[in-house]
């Protein structure tokens, strides 16, 4: 299955990621984010960051996110390649931990700065047992 795609549009960075899991739904959807601004495969797991997010539903739980993972790239110069999460369903909440290294620009392949996830065209869905969701990041 694809972790991710990339689709067209005007002037910013949008995505659809998918998984069998919402779990895994939500790591593809941050890899793409993080794709967007470098070559994640030349990004290393060395550095570990646990962060926790909660929500009023599932959908506001995966933008949190994102944004809180933008956050801890641009905050703490990091870029990620790993993701792992647990997410509580019925506290729509979940714990996460980051893995990436600091930005290095002469091996990472920096790419565009995403500056917010929006909430245009944002979703997040189940459909005959995958998960799927879009976002479009403002660059």
């Amino acid at each position: 299955m694809k972790q991710f795609v990339f689709l067209e549009h005007a002037a910013d960075a949008k995505f659809q990621a998918f998984g069998r899991t919402i779990e895994e739904c939500f790591a593809n959807s941050a890899l793409a984010m993080n794709s967007v601004e470098c070559n994640i495969k030349k990004v290393a797991a060395k550095q570990k960051l646990a962060i926790r997010v909660s929500a009023e539903n599932t959908e506001e739980l995966l933008h949190k996110f994102l944004e809180e993972t933008l956050f801890q790239m641009e905050t703490k110069k990091l870029l990620f390649s790993k993701f792992k999460i647990k997410i509580n369903e019925k506290k729509n909440s979940l714990t996460a931990e980051l893995f990436g290294e600091k930005i290095n620009k002469k091996k990472h392949e920096l790419k565009t700065l995403v500056k917010a996830v929006t909430w245009n065209n944002f979703y997040l869905k189940k459909e005959k047992k995958i998960w799927s969701a879009q976002a479009v990041c403002d660059t």
